[in-house]
C-alpha cells in the first residue's frame, strides 16, 4: 500500500475519531445544561416556597397571638385545620415553654426559637417562629412537604441521565462503525472517494457546531456504491442526532412549563385565602395603599364597608365546623357575585370581610350595603336532611377622607366602630360612621 493510502486512511481515522469526540462533548454539554437548569428551578420553587411560608406564619403568627390573647383556643384549631388542608403542608403545632398548651394538627414538629428559622429534610421544610404576647410565650411551627419536589427532582433526574447515556454509547458505536467502515474504503478506493469524504467532515464539523438541520452539500452524494451508503448512514446518524436534540428541548421546556405552572400557584396561595378562595388580608393591606394613591391623584370618592356574620359561632356549635366552613365559602360567593369588577373583597378573618369600593360616595355604599344584607338575609344552605341554614350579615360603612387621611385606617377603624353598633342594635343591619 502507497504512502498516499496510508495517510488517507490515518485521515479517515483522525476525522471520524473527531466526530466522536465532538459528538460525545455536545451531548454531554447538554447534560450540564439541563442539570445546571433544573437546579436553577429547583432553587427558583424552594425560594418562593420559603417566601410562601414566611408569609403565611406571620399571618397566622398574628392570628394566633391574638387568639391566645383572648384564649380562643377553638379557633386555633380551626386554622390549623385549614392550613393542614392545603396540599404543600403536612403539619402545624404549637406549645408554649411551660407546656401548659399544646396544639397541633398533622406532623407535630417543635423547636425552641427566637427568630423565624427554616429547617430542611429529605421530605420536609419546617419553619418555625416565636409566639408573643407580653414576652416569649411559645412557638409556632409549620412543616411544608417537600416529597412531591423530591420525587419531581429524582424523576427528572433519571430520565436525564438515562437518556444521555443512551445518547452517548450511541453516538461513541455509531462513530466507531463509521470509522472502520471509512478506513476500509478508504484503502480500496481512496482517491475516488476523497471529496466525498471531505464533504462529509465538513458535515461532521457543522453536527458538532449545533447545526444539525443543514444536509444539502451531502445530498447530491446519492451513488449506490460504498460512498453512498455511508452517506446515507450518516444522515441517518444525523437524524438521531436532530432527534435527540429535539427531544432534550421538549424535556427542558417541560420542566419550566412545571416551574411556571408551581410559582404561579405559590403567589396565589400568598394573597388568596384558601378556604373562600377571596383575597386575604396582606393583600388587602398593599392593595387598599395602590387604591386610596388612585383616588387622592384622581380626587375620586373611596369607601368601605366591613362586615361580619352573625352569630356565626352558634352555627358552628349547631351544625358542626364543616356547615361552618360552608356558610362562610357560600357567602363569599354570595359576595363576589354582587361586588363590581372594580370593588376587593377580602376575607379579614374569621367570619369578617371588607370590601374597598373605589369611586364611591358614602350613600352609594350605604345602598350596596343594604343590598348586600336583603340578598343574605334572603339567602339559606340546604342541608342533606331536608333542612335549610339562613344566616344573616351586620355591615359597616365608612368612606376615607382624602384631604386629611394618608391611609385608610381610620376609616377602617370607623367602618369596624359602625360594625360594633350595628350588633349591639340587633345585628341584621347596616350602620354608618
Amino acid at each position: 500500500m502507497s504512502i498516499k493510502y496510508k495517510f488517507i486512511l490515518a485521515i479517515l481515522s483522525i476525522v471520524f475519531l473527531i466526530v466522536g469526540l465532538f459528538t460525545y462533548n455536545s451531548i454531554k454539554e447538554q447534560k450540564k445544561i439541563l442539570n445546571l437548569e433544573l437546579t436553577k428551578r429547583v432553587n427558583l420553587i424552594k425560594d418562593n416556597l420559603i417566601q410562601d411560608a414566611t408569609y403565611t406564619m406571620a399571618y397566622y403568627k398574628n392570628e394566633i397571638e391574638n387568639d391566645l390573647a383572648s384564649m380562643n383556643l377553638s379557633h386555633i384549631q380551626i386554622l390549623f385545620t385549614q392550613l393542614v388542608e392545603r396540599e404543600n403542608i403536612d403539619g402545624i403545632s404549637l406549645s408554649n415553654n411551660l407546656q401548659t398548651v399544646e396544639i397541633s394538627q398533622g406532623i407535630s414538629f417543635k423547636k425552641d426559637v427566637s427568630t423565624l428559622t427554616f429547617e430542611e429534610t429529605q421530605t420536609h421544610m419546617i419553619v418555625s417562629s416565636s409566639i408573643e404576647l407580653s414576652s416569649i410565650w411559645g412557638n409556632l411551627s409549620i412543616v411544608y412537604s417537600l416529597k412531591e419536589l423530591k420525587g419531581e427532582v429524582q424523576r427528572a433526574n433519571k430520565d436525564i441521565e438515562k437518556f444521555i447515556n443512551k445518547r452517548i454509547r450511541d453516538a461513541f458505536f455509531s462513530a466507531l462503525l463509521f470509522s472502520i467502515f471509512f478506513g476500509v474504503l478508504s484503502y480500496i478506493l481512496a482517491v475516488s472517494i476523497t471529496k466525498p469524504i471531505l464533504l462529509l467532515t465538513k458535515r461532521a464539523d457543522q453536527i458538532a457546531n449545533g447545526k444539525l438541520e443543514d444536509t444539502k452539500d451531502i445530498l447530491h452524494i446519492n451513488s449506490n456504491d460504498e460512498v453512498g451508503l455511508l452517506t446515507k448512514s450518516f444522515m441517518q446518524m444525523s437524524q438521531k442526532l436532530q432527534k435527540s436534540y429535539t427531544e432534550l428541548k421538549t424535556l427542558n421546556e417541560t420542566l419550566e412549563k412545571k416551574v411556571q405552572e408551581r410559582t404561579h400557584e405559590l403567589k396565589l396561595l400568598a394573597v388568596t385565602d384558601p378556604l373562600t378562595q377571596l383575597y386575604n388580608r396582606r393583600y388587602f393591606s398593599s392593595a387598599s395603599n395602590d387604591v386610596l394613591f388612585i383616588a387622592k391623584r384622581k380626587q375620586e370618592n373611596l369607601s368601605l364597608i366591613m362586615i361580619d356574620i352573625d352569630k356565626f359561632k352558634n352555627v358552628n356549635d349547631t351544625y358542626g365546623h364543616k356547615i361552618g366552613d360552608d356558610v362562610l365559602i357560600e357567602f363569599a360567593n354570595l359576595l363576589k357575585s354582587t361586588q363590581r369588577k372594580s370593588d376587593i373583597a377580602c376575607r379579614f378573618g374569621g367570619e369578617e370581610f371588607v370590601i374597598l369600593l373605589p369611586t364611591t360616595d358614602i350613600e352609594v355604599a350605604t345602598k350596596v350595603a343594604q343590598k348586600l344584607r336583603k340578598k343574605t338575609e334572603n339567602f339559606s344552605i340546604a342541608l342533606d336532611s331536608n333542612k335549610s341554614v339562613k344566616f344573616t350579615i351586620s355591615l359597616g360603612v365608612s368612606s376615607v377622607d382624602l384631604e386629611n387621611e394618608v391611609n385608610i385606617e381610620l376609616a377602617l377603624q370607623r367602618a369596624d366602630n359602625a360594625l360594633y353598633e350595628a350588633k349591639n342594635e340587633g345585628r341584621n343591619c347596616v350602620r354608618v360612621q
